[in-house]
C-alpha cells in the first residue's frame, strides 16, 4: 500500500464549469460547495463526513455529471490521471499492489454521497476487482472500513505479513498479520486489522490467485 497525491484543483469553479447549462443543478450550487467545503473541513477525520439528505432530490442529475461527463471534468480526470502515474513508477493499484489501476474509486459512494460524484479528492486511482470488492459502506459503528490514500498515513515500510505451513494433510495454510513498530501512529495500525477492510481486499486478491509470483 502506497499514500498517493491527491490532485489539487479549484473544485468550487470546475463545480460551475460542469453545471454551467444544467438548470436543475445550478439552483443547487450552494449546497452542493457546502458540502464540498464539509469534506474539505474534515481531510483529517473523514469518518465525520455526512452526505447532505436534502440533495437527494438532484441524485440522478449529479451523478450524470460523472457517468456522462462534460469536457471540463473530462479534463479534470485525465489531469488525475497524469499525476497519479507521473507520482508511481508503476500503475499499480494503491490498495492491492498486484493489479494495475484502471477504474476510479469514489471514496465516498456516488449512490450514497452523491453530491461527491465530481469532487475531486473523492475519487481515487484502483484496480477493478478492488474498486469492486469495497463497495458503497464506508462507515460502520462510526469508523471508516477503509484507508484514504489520499489523507491517511501509511508506513514506508513492510507492516503486512504472510506465514504459509503445510496442514497434516499437506493443503498449504496461510496467516496474514500486521506488524508495526511501537512508535508507529499510523491509521493502520490504529485500526482494528480484524475489521479492517482495507486490509481484507490485499487478502481478497491472494484468495482467489491475483498475486503473482516476482
Amino acid at each position: 500500500m502506497k499514500k498517493i497525491d491527491m490532485l489539487e484543483i479549484d473544485d468550487c469553479k470546475l463545480f460551475d464549469d460542469i453545471i454551467n447549462a444544467k438548470n436543475a443543478l445550478n439552483i443547487h450550487k450552494d449546497e452542493v460547495k457546502s458540502q464540498y467545503k464539509h469534506y474539505q473541513d474534515n481531510f483529517a477525520s473523514l469518518e465525520k463526513v455526512k452526505a447532505d439528505q436534502n440533495l437527494e432530490t438532484i441524485k440522478d442529475e449529479l451523478i450524470n455529471c460523472y457517468e456522462n461527463p462534460t469536457n471540463p471534468f473530462k479534463f479534470a480526470k485525465n489531469t488525475l490521471w497524469d499525476k497519479f502515474k507521473e507520482q508511481r513508477d508503476d500503475d499499480k493499484c494503491p490498495y492491492c499492489m498486484i493489479e494495475n489501476a484502471r477504474e476510479l474509486d469514489h471514496y465516498f459512494s456516488k449512490t450514497n454521497y452523491p453530491e461527491y460524484s465530481v469532487f475531486i479528492p473523492n475519487p481515487m486511482p484502483c484496480c477493478s476487482i478492488c474498486n469492486r470488492e469495497k463497495g458503497d459502506r464506508i462507515i460502520k459503528n462510526n469508523q471508516r472500513q477503509y484507508i484514504n490514500f489520499y489523507h491517511d498515513n501509511i508506513p514506508d515500510y513492510q507492516f503486512l505479513f504472510v506465514e504459509f505451513t503445510w496442514a497434516s494433510d499437506g493443503i498449504p495454510e496461510s496467516k496474514v498479520y500486521l506488524m508495526f513498530p511501537k512508535t508507529d501512529t499510523s491509521e493502520i495500525k490504529n485500526t482494528n486489522a480484524n475489521a479492517h477492510r482495507s486490509i481484507r481486499l490485499w487478502i481478497f486478491c491472494l484468495s482467489i490467485g491475483q498475486l503473482k509470483c516476482r
